[in-house]
């Protein structure tokens, strides 16, 4: 399976939307980060913004709580890991068709040289 960085394929700038930060959480939880002190240093999220994040996703059954002893410990459902995966397969499609695009361009500008040509005259 390829890794990607959702971070690096769909942002330019350095804030992440918030499907970047979801599927961040996701994977955290996925690969078996399951404390939130611990998911909110692998996410580099802040406390405030994590809980957020945690409460939404359990609503919306992409994973779930329990208490184990006096942890909160995390999980990632079913339904979880499928929406993961389907984000990861469309970040590498997208991926892959952004590159194509992105040499089919640079082709282009190399055939076509259409920038203007300053004259000294004109100045």
């Amino acid at each position: 399976m390829i890794k990607t960085n959702f971070t690096e394929i769909f942002s330019l700038n350095v804030r992440r939307s918030k499907l970047e930060i979801y599927v961040d959480v996701l994977r955290a939880i996925n690969r078996g980060i399951n404390k939130p002190t611990r998911i909110m240093f692998a996410t580099n999220l802040s406390w405030k913004t994590l809980s957020e994040v945690l409460k939404n996703l359990e609503e919306r059954e992409l994973i779930e709580q329990r208490i184990v002893g006096r942890r909160k410990l995390f999980f990632i459902t079913e339904r979880g890991k499928i929406i993961l995966n389907t984000f990861e397969a469309f970040a590498i499609e997208f991926a892959n068709n952004n590159l194509t695009s992105i040499q089919q361009s640079n082709k282009t500008l190399k055939k076509k040289n259409n920038y203007p040509t300053l004259k000294a005259d004109r100045f």
